[in-house]
């Protein structure tokens, strides 16, 4: 019987999700609405300081069972071997770093990761991607976007058709040629990369464009993608 109450309670507990701070020259900070959708969606959200070392963070990535790469600033286009930087682009090398250290790090683990926005870029470059540093019309609309994969899976577990899925847009870059074994999962209507998945050999990595944290209050899909991450994370 304790055998069985210790395997209840290990299947219920809640997984513990790491984001890294953001960071500019005299402060750190986390947008509350990654927070709220991780808590919300039964995971612990755990702030990770952008000055942790690498040792330091072996030791993090053994304790979390997830990782959230956030949306924020550009990354510094000589990370995917753009030799020149669009006037539109602003980064933080600083921040760039670290997280791709971080993802390096983690990756090996073969733990969930997920990645929005920045994150999804983030990821594609650390994967050996490159992205486009500036496209026009994507940042504050709503558009359609084509789904596949595991996406069109959660789209029709809370009863949403696949052809009807819309996204929110907030972005100036995109994925341009994708890294190592990611997959596209979802294109806009111009072909702009949404979403991207890698869930071979039993990894769990999920990168989306749009921002499901964003609309989570007001949007079923929005959680539901939220709640697929989390849920990966609890194993």
């Amino acid at each position: 019987m304790t055998n069985n109450i210790t395997r209840a309670t290990e299947s219920a507990r809640k997984p513990l999700i790491g984001i890294v701070l953001g960071l500019d020259e005299s402060a750190l900070h986390l947008n509350m609405t990654y927070v709220n959708a991780i808590s919300l969606s039964g995971g612990i959200p755990i702030s990770i300081c952008p000055t942790a070392s690498e040792s330091d963070l072996e030791v993090i990535a053994s304790q979390l069972d997830g990782f959230l790469f956030t949306g924020g600033i550009d990354v510094f286009p000589e990370f995917y071997g753009d030799s020149f930087c669009h006037e539109k682009t602003e980064y933080c090398k600083t921040r760039d770093l670290f997280e791709l250290t971080v993802f390096k790090i983690f990756y090996k683990t073969k733990k969930p990761i997920m990645g929005i926005c920045r994150g999804v870029q983030l990821v594609n470059v650390a994967l050996g991607g490159t992205l486009f540093q500036h496209i026009e019309n994507h940042s504050g609309v709503t558009h359609s976007v084509k789904i596949s994969g595991r996406l069109v899976d959660i789209a029709e577990s809370i009863g949403l058709d696949p052809a009807a899925v819309q996204t929110n847009s907030y972005h100036h870059q995109a994925l341009k040629n994708l890294g190592k074994g990611l997959e596209i999962i979802a294109l806009s209507e111009e072909n702009i990369i949404e979403a991207v998945c890698d869930f071979s050999d039993g990894r769990y990595l999920l990168g989306v464009q749009f921002h499901p944290e964003k609309s989570f209050n007001d949007d079923e899909y929005s959680r539901a993608i939220i709640k697929d991450f989390v849920l990966a994370c609890q194993g």
